[in-house]
């Protein structure tokens, strides 16, 4: 302990004092040797893992496999000297050479197995067993530091971490394999900690079989050989007793006595408590289980049921407006014309905006379902084009403005040009790494689940909720705008009309379709999150994907998590209300010519979309870890995020351009449907808008409506990515061991995942 205090940060008691007493004088049958060895140290706070155990959640026993895979790992890093034995050159005090006449130090592997096969013997005492025993054991590993005895009794843990490794009397060097073929010699498969086991470990399934099937093969070839001869290796977790206690060792100050068997730990050898019940991915049917039983929730309840709630309500409340408004809308349809230039309205928006949001609708969807194709088909032309496309659109927007003398908004777009500029030559290293883990979200969507079926019904939703707002926002014009001009409104003749109430009910419905709109697209995400998770934890196991994983993916999000994904989408519509807000004022200030106002509320909404950036980052992985865990929203979210970062995750995040792709992708989309109708405005120069009063509103809401038809398109793509990320963060091992073909492809393209996946 002293020597891991020293020169690792592995978390051990501090140790003061320790002593060797004997010999004694006891009884064949009493535990022990010859000798007692007493430490003195720091009393360490907490509880054994073994009693903590079945009271964690599968977040909780992550985590602390994770720092419990970071222990070992800085334990393996030390400096060997290539011996075989305890530390300072001592004997192996491990009890697999209790009979062996050599207990070493060792000078190589190959000595060990002699070692090792000298006491298999001592069972076996038919000779022709030796040459077999000895084909079994290889002597090519490396000699690493190993604790010996990683059993869930010598991992203390406090308030759901790692708080002290103890029990280091086994411990010393060994070949690589040791520690994990000894934790499951010793624990075998009584409960799910050696699902996580193989996780914290380093996997070296031949090496633990050899060693299982050695000391079987001894057992089982002991034919009358010498009665009450103890059984090497013979490890069993319900008592555990070593067979002989090896003499001790002239120790060092420091290392050595540290490691002789303490008389405090004994207790702690009891019977194990009953098995755990099944929390995630352990322990489920062979074939046939579904979604639910795949990733099944404890407990199962409905989640941030007050976000959900709200939002049913502000959608009723968008329902009676739409629906009183339409009403005024239909009956006096006559004056706001049938078509495009038949209106008698000068003052407000009118069927000629009504035609317009048509055609938005339509741009919207053709360009939304075009370049979700030129994701699937033209994966890296894809990330290509949508860089080119954004600088070159904001260029030419920006000429076009300035051409027109609206000099404000012509640099904004000028601007905005620069910027996509810069950001595009800092993609240019990091798109071989984008455009694999694109293919690969593709590869999956198209082997698996309903990928783009969802994406089509959800986009198709969006797409017929936006023209439900269109109608509805012309309607709100039409029944409350009073006739500036001195004329009256028809709809107006019994009083009402002001533009207050304007002003709130455009407020009101957008902010509703914000919100709606995100909701749709993030229950879009964690549908599709489900699947993505299926396919990484279970494609390629004996029971394949779970049945039906996209149906109960989408039952999961639209029950137990709807107030979750309510809530996360309340925080996203809230921060584009004041995205939308410094979109209409910056249009409105360049429409006047103002530049200084212009830009000033340009770069606000800069600021105010590097927010909404960072929230919906934060939001996506949320939604990927309530698809796959059920929790609640806070608690995903800081769950997922500490998991990330922990892993180094957060890193592959920032370099991925996936999202910074899908959004350029879906902002051109907009400002295409935005181009669109200032385009339109000013070749059909309808009546009320004569000033240009109306061209920032209508510019606005048509991005908008370009903007979100377009995200809930790409929203499945993003998904499969980010689902990836969450999943290797959670368990990197499943894709070492699962997926090697696309680990070493990633260690190739982006070598710091290695990094993340061994941290």
């Amino acid at each position: 302990m002293i020597f891991m205090a020293q020169h690792t940060k592995v978390p051990v008691p501090k140790v003061y004092a320790c002593y060797t007493h004997g010999p004694i004088d006891r009884d064949p049958g009493d535990y022990g040797g010859l000798y007692d060895t007493y430490i003195f140290m720091d009393f360490i706070e907490g509880d054994t893992l073994h009693t903590a155990w079945d009271t964690y959640d599968v977040t909780t026993k992550t985590r602390i496999s994770t720092q419990l895979a970071g222990y070992i790992q800085e334990m393996r890093d030390l400096p060997s000297e290539g011996y075989i034995g305890s530390l300072d050159h001592g004997p192996v005090s491990d009890h697999c050479l209790s009979t062996s006449l050599d207990k070493g130090p060792l000078k190589s592997e190959e000595d060990f197995n002699t070692a090792l096969l000298d006491t298999y013997r001592k069972a076996a005492p038919k000779r022709h067993i030796g040459s077999f025993l000895n084909g079994m054991l290889p002597a090519s590993h490396r000699v690493l530091f190993a604790h010996g005895d990683l059993r869930l009794q010598n991992i203390i843990v406090k308030n759901g971490n790692v708080a002290a490794i103890i029990d280091w009397e086994l411990s010393g060097w060994y070949p690589e394999y040791w520690d994990f073929a000894k934790a499951l010699l010793i624990w075998g498969w009584q409960s799910d900690w050696m699902d996580y086991v193989v996780r914290i470990l380093q996997p070296y399934h031949a090496e633990f079989l050899m060693h299982n099937m050695s000391g079987q093969a001894a057992s089982y070839y002991n034919e009358g050989g010498p009665q009450g001869q103890p059984q090497p290796y013979a490890y069993d977790p319900n008592n555990y007793q070593p067979n002989v206690q090896p003499a001790p060792y002239p120790q060092p100050n420091y290392q050595q006595p540290a490691y002789q068997q303490p008389t405090y730990q004994q207790p702690a050898y009891q019977q194990p408590g009953p098995e755990p019940k099944q929390q995630y991915q352990q322990n489920v049917p062979e074939s046939g289980y579904t979604f639910d039983q795949a990733f099944k929730v404890e407990k199962p309840k409905w989640n941030d049921l007050w976000a959900g709630l709200l939002l049913i309500a502000v959608f009723l409340g968008y329902a009676a407006v739409s629906g009183l408004t339409i009403h005024k809308y239909a009956t006096n349809k006559g004056f706001n014309g049938g078509g495009i230039y038949d209106s008698a309205n000068d003052f407000s928006l009118d069927t000629n905006t009504l035609v317009l949001f048509i055609f938005v609708l339509c741009v919207a969807l053709v360009l939304s379902w075009l370049y979700f194709m030129g994701a699937r088909y033209f994966t890296k032309t894809f990330i290509w084009a949508t860089g080119i496309l954004n600088i070159v659109f904001a260029l030419a927007t920006g000429i076009y403005y300035i051409a027109r003398k609206q000099y404000g908004g012509g640099i904004a777009f000028l601007l905005f040009g620069v910027f996509a500029i810069i950001c595009f030559i800092s993609w240019i290293p990091r798109i071989p790494f984008t455009a694999f883990m694109l293919q690969t979200a593709m590869d999956v969507a198209r082997g698996y689940g309903h990928i783009f079926l969802v994406s089509a019904v959800g986009g198709i939703v969006t797409v017929a909720f936006a023209a439900w707002f269109s109608v509805t926002l012309v309607s709100i014009y039409v029944a409350y705008e009073p006739d500036s001009s001195g004329g009256i409104n028809p709809a107006c003749a019994n009083g009402g009309c002001s533009r207050a109430k304007v002003i709130g009910l455009a407020v009101y419905v957008t902010f509703a379709m914000y919100w709606f709109s995100e909701w749709i697209k993030n229950t879009v995400h964690t549908t599709v999150a489900g699947v993505y998770g299926s396919w990484y934890f279970f494609s390629k196991s004996a029971g394949g994907m779970p049945k039906g994983s996209t149906r109960g993916a989408f039952r999961r999000a639209t029950t137990y998590s709807f107030g979750s994904i309510s809530l996360g989408s309340l925080i996203i519509a809230f921060i584009n209300m004041l995205r939308q807000a410094c979109s209409i004022a910056q249009r409105q200030e360049a429409g006047q010519g103002n530049l200084v106002g212009s830009i000033f509320i340009w770069i606000l909404g800069c600021f105010i979309s590097l927010l909404d950036w960072l929230v919906t980052l934060f939001n996506r992985y949320a939604f990927c870890h309530i698809a796959l865990y059920g929790k609640a929203y806070i608690p995903a979210a800081k769950d997922t995020w500490t998991m990330m970062r922990d892993r180094g995750i957060d890193a592959l995040v920032q370099d991925c351009l996936i999202g910074p792709v899908l959004t350029m992708g879906s902002t051109f989309v907009a400002y295409v449907c935005a181009l669109l109708s200032y385009l339109y405005l000013q070749f059909t120069n309808p009546e009320y808008n004569r000033d240009g009063n109306f061209t920032a509103v209508i510019m606005a809401f048509a991005f908008l409506i370009g903007l979100q038809v377009c995200q809930v398109f790409m929203t499945p793509i993003g998904s499969g990515v980010e689902t990836i990320f969450v999943a290797m963060a959670w368990d990197p091992q499943v894709m070492i061991n699962d997926h090697p073909d696309i680990y070493y492809k990633l260690v190739q393209l982006y070598p710091k995942v290695q990094q993340a996946v061994h941290a």
